[in-house]
């Protein structure tokens, strides 16, 4: 059951009137519920992974509410398990991300004005936080190399994505919602029109750096939102159960899904505003569709739709550049475009561009889901609000290059060809560890003797997308 904790939010509330805030305890599993929060119906859980749950370690997801009779705030966090400690930047960033949405009144008009004062507050979260991950201790029962490698994070600093929002009932009734990563946000309208958001992995709040890449956000008449889904990627296989089903079959579905040995930490906060938009709590399946089972969803990955008809001069990105297996998603590059705004991609199994996967992005990089098969991409630019034409298609190939392995006394030094931010797992000496290896390396001490490296690449749905297993020798 969600468990409430004022006394931990009151020095970060300036109201005379207290607001009820609810936290979700990650050291336990926290089955789907549900309970009125002003004006809406909010459900929520969590649960930890197979392996964090098996080291009896807390979630590195987390999920914080705060309501009132007039606003709604809420965040899902999701901390970098190759950072040092994510659950601390996760705990930190929601508790710090709910009071601040909540305190905006009235709130800033704009999408950009917002996302800006959220990127603000992010760098003051770094100052705030920072020395205090600097110093926390590294557990008591970490000895050797994991200590070393703990030390060696704990100096990179602990690391979440989010997503939040704030819904307001009352004066300016306006949805609101902001997120850095690929937690996963669905905003479902009238006439079942659906729309999913998230960003890259790359992406992110760092307790050292501060916010790495840029907020988004998006907003919203009241009158035009019926439900807002917030989940971690360890929910976004199951996001159209969550749509569609009630409170009992949607927990066995996550409670199944998370014995599944790769599940990773999960977290969910689905928001009614309008109350009949939440399926009753026994409904198993939505009359007019079969049952829904665990998996993929193939609306997952849709960005909000975009005009069809080219009508702006603006010339489309020229040379298009990629990085990265497919397996994980590739990092899609290209130039500015003078006069540009924001750029359009599309991606697509075949070089006819049926039934593609649309996304509309501000900056000149995008990382785009894992995907099995062949992957055609075409992009186009906009200017003052209309598209220009679409620009030449491409089919993305790359090949994953083998180590390259050097040593300088006791350390050892493994690189290949840079790419998308990597995580690299280690066993040597009866241990087995994983490391943040950056895009093209890493450099650590390991012991003499016969050591096996693994190299994966995180995709924006969260997923590690591991190579083969390359043996090498560490000399004494």
């Amino acid at each position: 059951m969600a468990r409430r904790n004022q006394r931990s939010w009151w020095p970060f509330w300036r109201s005379a009137k207290r607001p009820s805030p609810v936290e979700f305890d990650p050291l336990r599993r926290e089955p789907v519920r549900r309970w009125g929060a002003g004006g809406a119906v909010v459900r929520g859980m969590l649960d930890r992974s197979p392996d964090s749950a098996g080291r009896g370690e807390p979630s590195q997801d987390y999920v914080a509410v705060l309501y009132g009779k007039n606003r709604l705030s809420f965040a899902v966090t999701d901390g970098v398990s190759s950072s040092f400690l994510g659950d601390l930047a996760a705990r930190f960033l929601a508790t710090r991300l709910v009071p601040f949405m909540h305190e905006q009144q009235p709130p800033l008009r704009s999408e950009a004005a917002f996302a800006a004062a959220v990127q603000r507050h992010l760098v003051q979260l770094a100052e705030e936080y920072g020395p205090q991950v600097a110093g926390h201790p590294i557990p008591d029962g970490a000895a050797g190399y994991v200590r070393e490698l703990l030390e060696h994070r704990r100096e990179y600093g602990s690391e979440a994505m989010f997503g939040c929002g704030t819904i307001d009932f009352r004066r300016d009734r306006i949805v609101t919602l902001a997120w850095l990563g690929d937690v996963r946000l669905v905003v479902l309208g009238a006439g079942g029109r659906r729309r999913d958001f998230s960003g890259s992995t790359a992406d992110r709040w760092s307790s050292r750096l501060g916010p790495r890449g840029e907020v988004e956000c998006r907003r919203w008449r009241l009158g035009d939102v019926e439900r807002v889904v917030l989940c971690s990627d360890g929910v976004a296989a199951d996001l159209d159960a969550v749509i569609d089903l009630g409170d009992r079959a949607l927990d066995e579905v996550l409670a199944a899904a998370a014995q599944r040995p790769d599940s990773d930490d999960m977290s969910l906060l689905d928001i009614a505003v309008a109350r009949s938009a939440m399926p009753d709590p026994s409904v198993t399946h939505q009359a007019g569709r079969s049952a829904v089972h665990s998996g993929h969803s193939s609306r997952l990955d849709r960005g909000e739709p975009v005009p069809v008809e080219a009508t702006a001069g603006v010339p489309p990105p020229g040379r298009l550049r990629w990085r990265g297996p497919a397996g994980a998603g590739y990092t899609i590059s290209w130039d500015t475009v003078p006069g540009a705004e924001a750029y359009t991609l599309e991606l697509s199994p075949t070089a006819a561009f049926d039934d593609p996967l649309t996304y509309r992005v501000t900056r000149t990089e995008f990382t785009a889901p894992a995907l099995d098969g062949p992957v055609w991409v075409r992009a186009r630019s906009h200017a003052q609000g209309d598209a220009g034409p679409w620009g030449s298609a491409a089919e993305l190939t790359t090949a994953r290059l083998p180590f390259v392995v050097s040593q300088h006394g006791d350390r050892v030094r493994l690189t290949w060809p840079p790419g998308d931010p990597s995580v690299l797992r280690l066993r040597a000496g009866g241990r087995t560890w994983e490391v943040d290896a950056g895009t093209d390396g890493v450099e650590l001490p390991l012991p003499p003797g016969r050591c096996v490296a693994r190299l994966g690449v995180r995709g924006p749905d969260g997923e590690l997308d591991w190579g083969a297993e390359f043996a090498f020798e560490v000399l004494a």
